[in-house]
């Protein structure tokens, strides 16, 4: 097992967020661990140009596969930090109910997630100290139209953390979740509604590291403007706060 330096793993690493996370951590001499379920997609990115990085092809639905690709990385490599940030964002436009669409969601976003944090967080035991990082979403504190399944997924992802940091608190391992708002990404370029205050994923980045380095216990919610907003609207009465969204959110 390599030790001289510092091990990161990121799921869904070949785009977005996901991209700039593994940049800036093998900008800071970390070795990176990433998945994604498309190889020619990884190569097509800058990171395939980088040393210290090391690419799995994998569907983090396939438990099975899941299971292997871990097993095989934290015996190579170990682990000291794991970022479960792998899942998809789609809107659904049309008026008419799509539960093959939300299944679709709530497969990557829910079941994927589960199935790359489990052998994150047995790693972490068996050692005995770790760090988890989990990206939810400002999205996931409270319901938006045509948003239902990501909405959902995502405050899954943030309850669940919650817990998390009581559970594994005994094991030294610190759990943050993170949640971002708009960020330019893959997912979101070909939003044809408002996003306020959109940030660019390098900078999401940076806060998400800085937030993992100094060992912070906090949540970690931007942009400030728009978290705010957001923080305050989803403990409203939900009366209230849908008098407000049909000011400022189209329905229909």
């Amino acid at each position: 097992m390599i030790d001289h330096k510092k091990v990161v793993f990121i799921t869904g690493g070949s785009s977005g967020i996901g991209e700039a996370l593994c940049k800036k951590f093998l900008d800071e001499n970390y070795i990176v661990g990433t998945c994604g379920r498309s190889r020619e997609k990884f190569f097509k990115s800058s990171l395939n140009l980088k040393k210290n990085i090391h690419f799995i092809e994998c569907d983090i639905t396939d438990e099975r596969k899941t299971n292997e690709m871990f097993d095989g990385f934290f015996q190579d490599f170990g682990l000291d930090v794991f970022i479960a940030n792998a899942g998809i964002g789609i809107a659904n436009k049309q008026s008419e109910y799509n539960s093959e669409l939300d299944k679709k969601i709530t497969l990557a976003n829910v079941n994927g997630f589960l199935n790359s944090l489990g052998p994150a967080i047995k790693f972490f035991e068996s050692q005995n100290h770790g760090k988890i990082a989990t990206i939810s979403s400002l999205g996931g504190l409270f319901g938006l139209p045509r948003n239902a399944a990501y909405c959902a997924s995502k405050a899954f992802v943030k309850t669940y953390s919650d817990s998390l940091t009581y559970d594994l608190r005994k094991n030294n391992i610190d759990v943050i979740c993170i949640y971002p708002g708009y960020v330019k990404t893959p997912l979101t370029e070909n939003n044809n509604h408002p996003m306020p205050f959109l940030m660019d994923a390098s900078e999401v980045a940076n806060r998400i590291f800085k937030s993992i380095e100094r060992n912070s216990k906090s949540n970690l919610y931007f942009p400030f403007p728009f978290a705010t907003v957001s923080r305050l609207l989803a403990v409203l009465p939900r009366s209230l706060r849908s008098f407000i969204l049909k000011k400022i959110v189209k329905f229909n």
